[in-house]
């Protein structure tokens, strides 16, 4: 376990809700449609990834205007996913940042031959997910029909929910060209997730008492 001190590339956290809409769990989908045609546009100038692996290639370096704008994009990605996997019930913003916390500290040096061969080293990290992703959907039947009787998403399943995400994320950044370190795979005692960095993850409480997640 790495100490609260240690220093990760890393954050990711959603506050835990208190009580949630019944009726919304039926129509999310239907609300969210703006954000799709959003997506969809903005999906087209994620090329840069591929843009960015030549300046790493000769200069080591991730740009900096790029490497925000991906960081910003994955928040609003993220933004969305919560509200649509039922973790929260506010509509997704298009910059504040609600409920759902995504930090990403910027590398100031990378190794210019890692991204040569981090599409191989990911292939472990995604077969954990497609394993943790197919746990994840009976998860989320189970939640539906919760909140539906109880208006609240039981806390253990949200935390498991929490974790499947946070482990997306950090391998989806790890292996977009924005980690200047490899990665592990490990399993969280609360929740199971990947781990972003070599160090080995961190679980503890985070800001207005939601669950605080390191990679």
């Amino acid at each position: 376990m790495a100490t609260e001190g240690a220093a990760y590339p890393l954050t990711f956290d959603v506050e835990y809700p208190e009580r949630l809409s019944r009726w919304k769990i039926f129509v999310k989908w239907l609300l969210a449609f703006p954000h799709y045609v959003i997506m969809y546009i903005v999906l087209n100038a994620l090329n840069i990834i591929g843009a960015a692996f030549f300046t790493i290639l000769f200069r080591k370096k991730y740009p900096r205007w790029w490497f925000d704008f991906l960081v910003n994009f994955l928040r609003y990605q993220y933004r969305i996913g919560v509200y649509l996997y039922l973790l929260r019930d506010d509509y997704p913003a298009l910059e504040e940042e609600q409920a759902v916390h995504l930090d990403v500290e910027y590398p100031s040096s990378l190794n210019r031959w890692l991204p040569l061969v981090k599409w191989l080293l990911a292939l472990p990290h995604y077969i954990v997910l497609i394993v943790l992703s197919i746990a994840y959907f009976i998860v989320l039947i189970i939640a539906w029909f919760a909140i539906l009787i109880t208006a609240r998403y039981p806390r253990a399943l949200f935390d498991f929910s929490v974790g499947v995400i946070a482990g997306r994320c950090g391998c989806q950044l790890t292996h977009s060209i924005s980690s200047p370190t490899g990665t592990r795979l490990s399993l969280c005692n609360r929740p199971p997730a990947l781990c972003y960095d070599g160090r080995g993850p961190s679980v503890g409480p985070g800001q207005n008492g939601c669950l605080h997640r390191r990679y």
